[in-house]
């Protein structure tokens, strides 16, 4: 179950439409990587289609006595395919993320997220560091003023490509987790949209 995420949806631009949510939709995604293997990872639309919400089941990253170096560091990358009104083009204007961090004192650990559209020059990246002790649930938003918004090109659907990575480092012995959320075992980041005519 997805429990409710609360966020601030940074302000959208003047010349920002709604789009039709008839012929707006998350069409498929492919996952790659150590943290989303085969079936571990769903892509979900808000109604308003002005969000979409990512949702990992087993995205981890730990440590401890007996733990593999290879569980040290999880990443995921997606490729997100998308139908929309090819008049129209989207940019990320914020990303929420939540989760559970279990780091003793001296472990440190950090979440990275990079968006970006195939062929685009540029890519927007968010990084947030955890630093122990902390063992708490975390939501935290990330916005993006709209001067620095990518948006994806015009007259054709564009499919975005979201790279996410979470790791640890520290002393290696001592037992850490990053990734799981302490409720309903999934880390899920939403992602807000703005959409604005061609």
């Amino acid at each position: 179950m997805l429990l409710p995420l609360f966020a601030v949806l940074a302000e959208c631009k003047k010349n920002s439409v709604r789009p039709n949510k008839a012929t707006t939709a998350i069409t498929g995604w492919t996952a790659s990587g150590t943290g989303c293997t085969d079936g571990t990872v769903s892509a979900i639309f808000a109604d308003d289609r002005l969000s979409f919400t990512l949702i990992f089941d087993n995205f981890i990253a730990s440590s401890g006595p007996g733990v593999a170096q290879t569980e040290y560091r999880k990443d995921c990358v997606l490729q997100l395919r998308l139908k929309y009104d090819t008049k129209l083009q989207y940019a990320v204007t914020s990303i929420d993320y939540r989760g559970y961090a279990n780091l003793p004192q001296g472990m440190k650990g950090r979440l990275v997220s990079r968006y970006n559209f195939p062929n685009a020059d540029t890519k927007m990246e968010t990084i947030q560091p955890f630093v122990g002790p902390y063992d708490n649930d975390y939501l935290f938003s990330t916005g993006i003023a709209a001067e620095n918004r990518t948006y994806s090109d015009c007259k054709k659907n564009v499919h975005g490509r979201i790279v996410t990575t979470i790791a640890l480092n520290g002393d290696m012995t001592k037992s850490a987790l990053l990734g799981v959320d302490s409720q309903d075992g999934k880390l899920s980041q939403r992602f807000a949209l703005d959409w604005q005519p061609c």
